[in-house]
């Protein structure tokens, strides 16, 4: 099986930028065990180091589209940082995650590229299904094993790596499960041993199936940026949170209520005029006003309070 054996010397090139914190229209964080694996993936994307509080090195795109961590090996760093670069993105919502990385596999050959249907940590036996739907790799899914150390190879069409589970278990808490997948290399099989990888081979694989993974990371895209569309607060929040007090709990439930307006009563006025016009003076009646208004859709009349 597949286990990073390499280290990530000699790196000493990375321009250092601080973090700019405006937001993307859409994101895509990648997940890399080591940098030998995130190289190609850095080089392609234009990523440059970020200077933040995070313990592992992050790399990111001016325009903050893309973004990358290497964790190092193993479940609980992926993990970790996974965590890291979620916190240090300001925990978008609707970011789009795609771990990349080796697996060793029992037959397939050398350098193939698999997208991963269903993930299993083999110590506490959970289950995971991300979903398909990318059109990249859509004929080219395998199963994937994480495991704390090398051993068989699992029979079947199963992967098997260290860092699968802790990502996906992690990044699904972050976003929808539709915005989280793995993509791997074999890069060891029962006749050739992870003991006999070469160093740079790792990139080599990567670079030569870089066209597939770009594609299944536009798609990716695309989905990130129709979830934060979705998610995205209106501009009116703001200068309702302006004017009006609100509690912690009134202020997701009036969130709720703004979105839902949007769509339902989009040609009305804006909910500041609206609640203005309706003599509104405390935030305790703005939302009883805006429910009453969207349970008549508009074609109620409103009634003061």
């Amino acid at each position: 099986m597949a286990v990073e054996v390499y280290l990530a010397a000699g790196e000493k090139n990375d321009i250092v930028m601080q973090q700019d914190r405006a937001k993307p229209e859409a994101c895509l964080a990648m997940v890399a065990a080591l940098l030998p694996e995130a190289r190609p993936l850095i080089d392609h994307f234009r990523l440059q180091k970020i200077k933040g509080r995070s313990p592992v090195p992050i790399f990111r795109s001016e325009d903050g589209r893309h973004c990358l961590v290497v964790s190092g090996m193993g479940k609980i760093l992926s993990a970790s940082a996974t965590t890291s670069l979620y916190h240090e993105m300001g925990e978008l919502s609707g970011m789009a995650w795609l771990n990349i990385g080796i697996a060793g596999h029992r037959t397939r050959e050398l350098g193939d590229l698999r997208w991963v249907n269903k993930i299993e940590d083999a110590a506490s036996g959970q289950k995971w299904y991300p979903p398909r739907l990318l059109k990249t790799g859509s004929r080219q899914a395998s199963a994937l094993l994480t495991v704390d150390q090398a051993g068989e190879y699992p029979a079947g069409d199963t992967l098997v790596d260290m860092e699968g589970s802790g990502f996906y278990q992690i990044a699904s808490r972050f976003s929808s499960r539709e915005l989280v997948q793995c993509v791997k290399l074999v890069s060891d099989n029962a006749e050739n041993s992870w003991k006999d990888l070469k160093k740079g081979q790792v990139g080599l694989w990567i670079r030569a199936q870089l066209d597939d993974i770009v594609a299944g990371s536009e798609e990716l895209l695309v989905l990130s940026g129709d979830e934060m569309k979705r998610c995205r607060l209106p501009r009116e929040a703001e200068q309702m949170l302006d004017l009006w007090h609100f509690t912690q709990t009134e202020k997701y439930q009036l969130f709720k209520i703004l979105r839902q307006r949007q769509v339902l009563a989009s040609e009305q006025d804006t909910a500041v005029l609206f609640c203005q016009n309706n003599g509104v003076r405390l935030a305790k009646e703005i939302l009883p006003l805006l429910r009453q208004e969207l349970a008549g859709k508009g074609d109620a009349a409103i009634i003061k309070i």
